[in-house]
């Protein structure tokens, strides 16, 4: 697809949604207009989209603008997506079940998975995760199946509670905690094996900034990617890796998961 279309695609779908607010989103009881939209706006970025025309679209301040609003719609979605499961899982006669059959579980294993081999991690290790969402299901992953100690840092206090309402429910309250707080609190940076940061973090940029000035030297950080499609975009204008974060590795699992995660240490 030429870049020109990408771009227009792109200005046509921002207009389409610049009335809708985050809380329109989040106050939303009948998804499925939004879930059009979803679907719609994963399609505007072409999956074999060259580096060299991606680089062209973020040139263009049109075009900034734009991935701003449909960055905010992209994850108050994925948020109001999170609710939705977590009061399903919570509700269920048979909780882990209704887990084990939502469509993306064995992505999340399989994504999981090959962080915990491929990581520092080892059973009993302590993992902080930034941005844990209303359905945690990284720390619940971890701790279930690797016997990792994980808390979870959420700032939305609705979101929280349901988290800790959805731990109750899975009986992993003992074993995943979670706080209502950001990364703005340097107290809690202590003795972690793994800080990990949620692809729902916002803004990204402020948060690897503030982590490059409090973390100790050595400290092990990931976080997770999109390098194919739509979600490329949307971090790539606004994300400045800080200096002192030293490369350890990249993993990707392979289809049908999208993601590939990244290690650092602090330097």
């Amino acid at each position: 697809m030429p870049t020109d279309t990408v771009k227009q695609n792109i200005i046509n779908f921002y207009f389409s949604i610049k009335h809708i607010t985050k809380d329109t989103i989040l106050q939303n009881r009948d998804s499925s207009n939004l879930d059009t939209i979803y679907n719609k706006m994963m399609q505007l970025i072409p999956s074999d989209l060259s580096i060299d025309n991606l680089n062209s679209l973020l040139n263009d301040q049109n075009i900034i603008k734009a991935i701003k609003k449909i960055d905010m719609y992209y994850t108050a979605y994925s948020i109001l997506k999170e609710l939705e499961l977590a009061h399903f899982i919570i509700k269920s006669k048979n909780p882990w079940e209704a887990l084990n059959n939502y469509k993306y579980y064995h992505n999340y294993v399989k994504l999981i998975k090959a962080e915990f081999n491929e990581s520092r991690l080892k059973e009993g290790d302590n993992v902080l995760f930034l941005g844990s969402g209303p359905c945690p299901l990284t720390p619940i992953l971890l701790s279930s199946l690797y016997n990792i100690n994980c808390t979870g840092i959420e700032q939305n206090g609705e979101a929280a509670k349901i988290s800790m309402d959805l731990l109750i429910a899975l009986d992993l309250n003992k074993k995943v905690k979670i706080l209502n707080g950001d990364h703005y609190d340097s107290s809690i940076f202590d003795n972690w094996d793994l800080i990990m940061i949620g692809e729902s973090v916002r803004p990204k940029n402020e948060c690897f900034e503030y982590l490059s000035k409090t973390l100790k030297t050595g400290s092990l950080v990931s976080h997770r990617i999109n390098e194919k499609g739509f979600k490329r975009i949307l971090e790539t204008p606004f994300f400045h890796l800080p200096e002192n974060f030293q490369l350890e590795t990249k993993i990707y699992p392979g289809l049908p998961v999208y993601n590939t995660a990244i290690f650092y240490t602090i330097k």
